[in-house]
């Protein structure tokens, strides 16, 4: 292998780093500093999750007149799942001197609607913002059918909404789930 050869091999390596910090500051400067209007205004932000083959939780901190003020992934799960503190959680809000937060992550089987695992990790959380004066604004669940929306009304009167975005598409050789 020559030294030419050698040095191409190392660019090529390089250039999914590349891509995939292009793509973080692309989606960063899109998200970062919108104003929060409505929960599907920001699933549709953050649609991009549908596709993860793996589930991952992201705080979204916002300022005081609800703008976006950060976003950071805080943790990763399997296929099936996420543990997770509620210190991990609201690490971002603290750093970012936040007044309230959107919970948001995503179901890689592609239905939105939230376990029962999702509804008592957003009884927890509720609490801990509570105590802590940070406002859970709501908890959302995106899957490739749509995305889940009022978690935290459902947890306070029985409700279910599945919001339906056409944007969200399964990934290659996975199916659509049936939504009843």
């Amino acid at each position: 292998m020559t030294q030419t050869d050698a040095m191409l091999s190392e660019i090529g390596a390089q250039v999914p780093r590349v891509e995939v910090t292009l793509r973080r500051s692309a989606i960063q400067g899109r998200i970062v500093g919108a104003e929060a209007t409505s929960f599907p205004a920001v699933a549709g932000m953050f649609d991009w999750m549908a596709n993860f083959p793996h589930e991952a939780l992201f705080t979204v901190s916002l300022d005081v007149a609800n703008r976006i003020r950060h976003f950071a992934q805080v943790a990763t799960g399997g296929s099936a799942g996420i543990s997770v503190s509620p210190a991990e959680v609201l690490r971002p809000a603290f750093l970012t001197n936040s007044r309230g937060i959107i919970l948001i992550h995503n179901h890689p089987h592609g239905d939105p609607r939230p376990s029962p695992q999702d509804i008592e990790f957003t009884r927890r959380m509720r609490r801990a913002c509570r105590s802590l004066g940070i406002c859970l604004h709501e908890h959302l669940v995106i899957g490739w059918s749509g995305f889940f929306c009022r978690v935290c009304r459902q947890i306070d009167r029985g409700e279910e909404t599945v919001w339906r975005a056409s944007s969200i598409a399964p990934p290659e050789g996975r199916h659509r789930p049936v939504n009843p």
